[in-house]
């Protein structure tokens, strides 16, 4: 399958092979230069040795031999290097939300009650309780019915081979069907044996079912004929052959590993014991890729069948989260899951295979089965209504779930502020979580404030909470995130759910009233002013207040004079649930005829505010958050489905709907600082959404490993990930790249494209003869802290 170029295995090189590392710029540049005085740095022919000048010193115990002075030339290329050391975190800590791009569903079609599934060419091939559906999908976006065989029974398994498809049902046993002609497929042939699975090899089909496998001769498929049979420990749940070996998914018991190479006497020769229930096995190579329920994914190792062993592992989603099935196209493995859809796992290094994409199956029913062909993933959901869904994978990087927290109360409300994540949990206040590592987040404090804790917003070293009845306002101190306590409180006379902030005050939505609340003094707020009005939802910005109710929908509040706000102009919104504010825009989440969606008002005249534009939603919505050119909505899809959506606002008179993400839990606020999105979830816990895929690998293009040059060469390369991506070029005269001379440290250039053309001014320093090697480094410079990574290669060539 073709993925846009951008991932692929990593070529093996004739020199030693650099897997992938990470490390810090500041680590990066302490390994660039050879000590001034080695012989290996004077006689290195790029002109580093102009940049030391060397004073030798008697030798004392524990002294250095020698030290490094510094030139004046030298002291400018530092000078240098810290400019763009600069330039690196200055951008990476920018915190610009990056426009996610999703993994689109391109076509859907309702088939009922589907149990299996495999697709070949231009059809797709599922098994229902009646027989076999055959989908004809060469149009993707368009997948319709070509024929159905029915009044055989209940089918589950599906294989294809050829001119036939093989259909297990465990109640009538084995069908041989000819689908030669998809429009019309015959019953060729069939095998009274309890069958739930298959897999076809040549002229045997392999099927498992209670508590065994059986090889049954296919080469005459009017006659099918078991010619062995052997014992499974346990119920199995699929099974996959390649070469001698058949792999069967045996349900808790893990993975079984039979030799089949004669056929009349299968017998287990390996098991593993998988780390919860294996359900669906794939093949690829010297590696069995298991969906193992709660597990995820499991990645085992069969070079020697007779000892497998787990290579690595993978998490389906969610805890708790169930793995279903899973198909293997090359370096990518398609994962269905209950909760989260459809998962996309980069499986070019088995032992650090991560998530790179994901697609939500809007489904009342969960994920089930996956099958890929080309450029499209095929994926049946249980259930009635577009349960088959066609998959664009072309491009699979795609926001998708890093980690989960579980918080000590239910998540109401969610802010992100550094490196640092505050969340509102309503009876057990509020818990800080450091977030430097959004696949890792710690608790770090918290505080347990009198009242339930539903909302919050940060700004300095103040958080100010939403605090429930009892509770009103209180506003706590974070400056040191680990001591956080309260500074300051005011009581508010009914329930407090939301704030907003803007210069030294505070709005509370405090149920049947807006309340104006002096922070100036942190330590003594106090109500400046109130306003009789329904108040679920504010947002403010400058003197003026966005403010939503039932059933009153949107109302601009004039809070220039703050002990006596008015209404300044409204807009009338049916279920109105959220409101944010930017720039001239408010954006209000309300229904429209029965359907939930983004209305957005112009207010650039406070007193004549008016509806400008509007964008469904997937259902109800809870919460939305404005980053840059994005809204980012968390909702539950009208299927129960919990969602994230973005929105592309850039146009707030046309706004576009992006996609969305699915991982399963109700979401009730969203926050959004560069790449990811945090969710604060009622079951108890926030998850971290990787919304944009960060760099994470590079892959060299040319010139080819081991090439003669006889002019200055374009060096390419390819790049996996990142919004903001630099690079640089190293050169070395050594495979292990001890020394070596780089485009960043010595030419003092970042390099924005996938590719940089040696000058000759460069190319004639270099010897006739000599052999160099080359490596590439990049870094996503969106992303904070800066990371660096290296090319999975090291190639070499050599001047004539």
């Amino acid at each position: 399958m073709h993925i846009s170029g951008r991932i692929r295995r990593c070529r093996q090189t004739s020199g030693t092979s650099i897997s992938r590392w990470r490390r810090s710029l500041v680590d990066s540049q302490n390994k660039v230069h050879a000590p001034c005085g080695s012989t290996a740095a004077s006689q290195w022919f790029f002109p580093m040795k102009n940049y030391f000048s060397v004073k030798r010193y008697g030798r004392k115990k524990g002294a250095n031999e020698g030290r490094i002075c510094m030139s004046k030339r030298f002291r400018l290329v530092l000078a240098t290097h810290f400019v763009l050391l600069c330039l690196f975190c200055n951008n990476s800590i920018a915190h610009a939300a990056c426009e996610p791009h999703f993994t689109p569903i391109v076509g859907t079609l309702s088939v009922e009650s589907v149990n299996g599934l495999a697709v070949s060419g231009d059809y797709a091939y599922l098994t229902t309780w009646y027989g076999l559906t055959i989908v004809d999908v060469s149009t993707p976006a368009s997948p319709v019915q070509a024929s159905s065989l029915e009044g055989i029974g209940s089918c589950y398994g599906v294989a294809v081979s050829g001119s036939y498809a093989y259909l297990a049902s465990e109640s009538y046993g084995l069908f041989i069907v000819d689908v030669s002609n998809p429009e019309a497929p015959v019953l060729a042939g069939s095998l009274a044996t309890p069958a739930y699975q298959v897999a076809v090899s040549g002229a045997y089909a392999y099927v498992v079912g209670s508590a065994w496998l059986q090889v049954v001769d296919v080469s005459n498929p009017a006659s099918p004929v078991i010619v062995g049979s052997a014992d499974l420990p346990d119920w199995p749940n699929d099974v996959a052959v390649s070469g001698s070996y058949a792999y069967v998914a045996v349900g808790l018991t893990g993975l079984c590993i039979l030799d089949v190479s004669a056929p009349a006497s299968p017998s287990i020769v390996g098991s593993i014991d998988t780390l919860h229930l294996a359900s669906g096995v794939a093949i690829d190579d010297s590696y069995v890729y298991v969906a193992d329920g709660y597990a995820g994914l499991v990645i085992i190792d069969v070079s020697l069948p007779a000892v497998p062993f787990i290579a690595g592992t993978v998490a389906a989603g969610l805890p708790f989260d169930t793995a279903t099935d899973v198909a293997v196209n090359g370096d990518i493995a398609f994962v269905t899951s209950y909760y989260a859809g459809l998962q996309i796992v980069d499986i070019t290094s088995p032992v650090e295979s991560f998530v790179i994409g994901s697609a939500p199956v809007q489904s009342s029913f969960p994920a089930s089965y996956v099958a890929w062909d080309g450029d499209y993933a095929y994926v049946v959901a249980y259930g009635y209504e577009e349960n088959f869904l066609v998959v664009d994978v072309s491009d699979p990087l795609s926001p998708h779930m890093i980690s989960y927290h579980s918080t000590l109360g239910p998540a109401y409300g969610i802010d992100v502020s550094g490196n640092y994540a505050y969340v509102a949990e309503e009876w057990e206040g509020v818990e800080i979580l450091d977030i430097s590592d959004p696949a890792a987040p710690e608790i770090v404090g918290g505080v347990d404030t009198p009242g339930r804790a539903t909302e919050l917003i940060v700004s300095g070293n103040f958080a100010y909470v939403a605090d429930g009845w009892g509770g009103g306002l209180q506003v706590l101190d974070v400056t040191n995130p680990s001591t956080p306590h309260i500074e300051g409180s005011v009581a508010t006379p009914g329930l407090a759910v939301d704030i907003a902030l803007s210069g030294n005050y505070a709005y509370v939505a405090d149920s049947t009233s807006l309340l104006v609340v002096d922070v100036s003094s942190p330590q003594s707020p106090f109500i400046a002013g109130s306003l009789d009005i329904s108040a679920l939802r504010v947002a403010a910005s400058g003197s003026y207040v966005y403010v939503v109710g039932s059933p009153t929908g949107l109302r601009v509040v004039d809070c220039s004079n703050p002990a006596a706000p008015v209404v300044a102009g409204m807009v009338e919104l049916s279920g109105p649930r959220d409101v944010e504010v930017q720039g001239s825009y408010v954006y209000v989440a309300a229904e429209e005829t029965g359907n939930f969606g983004v209305h957005v008002v112009d207010v650039s005249n406070p007193s004549a505010p008016y509806i400008v534009g509007w964008v469904g939603a997937q259902g109800e919505i809870h919460k939305i958050e404005l980053a840059d050119s994005c809204a980012y909505i968390a909702g539950n899809s009208y299927t129960y489905s919990p969602f994230l959506q973005v929105i592309e606002i850039s146009d707030p008179a046309f706004p576009i709907s992006l996609g969305s993400f699915s991982n399963g839990i109700t979401s009730y606020d969203v926050a959004v600082s560069a790449s990811h999105a945090y969710l604060a979830h009622y079951a108890f816990g926030i998850s971290v959404v990787q919304l944009c895929p960060e760099l994470f690998r590079i892959n060299l293009e040319a010139p080819a490993d081991l090439a003669v040059l006889s002019q200055p060469p374009t060096f390419s390369w390819t790049a996996s990930g990142g919004t903001n991506n630099a690079f640089a070029v190293d050169v070395s005269a050594s495979a292990g790249f001890t020394k070596y001379w780089s485009t960043y440290e010595n030419l003092h250039q970042i390099i924005t494209e996938t590719s940089w053309a040696m000058s000759p001014a460069v190319w004639d320093m270099i010897p006739a003869g000599a052999r160099l090697y080359w490596r590439v480094r990049g870094a996503d410079l969106d992303v904070a802290p800066l990371d660096i990574i290296t090319s999975d290669e090291v190639w070499s060539f050599t001047k004539e």
